[in-house]
């Protein structure tokens, strides 16, 4: 819940995420087209948050990789918030990336406030727009956040959203075989 941030939430809400400022290009990266610039991009159907998305193959560091490995970063986010569940969030946090540490924050605070997120399902179209052959990789594209209401322990709705379509660059990075998620920005 909450990609692209909001505000109005009640004292016992967490907090929100902002907008990180936008990448600077790489000289090492190889140019490929951006999915935000297609004309309505098909998206898959928004999945239940309430169990865990599938982990994707990551044996082979290629552009099909990283894009399954950001589809399934988009899918972990709502699920993290729907269940308190950080255990894969955690793993594939790389210990730089400001978006993955706020994440943590705000579902450690939600959880110990005991308030829920139900809804909030994404739906996500990524596309590799540069690599590098240091095991670099920047997807853009974009997420379609599903409406999602923030409940406290006794039912009341805290913050309520309607969803949202952002704008989303990601950057990956794979290190002994391992892939973290290094940068997030969202517009």
């Amino acid at each position: 819940m909450l990609i692209a941030g909001c505000g109005g939430a009640a004292d016992n809400a967490t907090p929100s995420r902002g907008r990180t400022a936008a990448p600077s290009a790489s000289p090492a990266a190889t140019p490929v087209p951006d999915a935000s610039s297609a004309p309505n991009p098909t998206l898959p159907p928004i999945r239940d948050v309430t169990s865990p998305p599938q982990r994707p193959d990551t044996g082979r560091v290629d552009g099909k990789t990283a894009e399954a490995v950001g589809v399934y970063v988009f899918e972990l986010f709502p699920y993290a918030y729907a269940t308190g569940d950080l255990t894969e969030w955690r793993a594939l946090s790389h210990p730089e990336c400001v978006f993955c540490t706020q994440v943590i924050a705000e579902v450690e605070a939600l959880v110990a406030l005991g308030n829920r997120v139900e809804g909030g399902g994404t739906r996500v179209k990524l596309v590799p727009s540069a690599s590098s052959p240091q095991g670099e990789f920047t997807l853009t594209g974009i997420v379609d956040e599903a409406p999602a209401t923030q409940r406290s322990p006794t039912g009341d709705a805290l913050l309520v959203t309607n969803g949202d379509r952002v704008t989303v660059t990601l950057r990956l990075t794979v290190q002994g075989g391992t892939w973290s998620v290094r940068e997030v920005w969202v517009a």
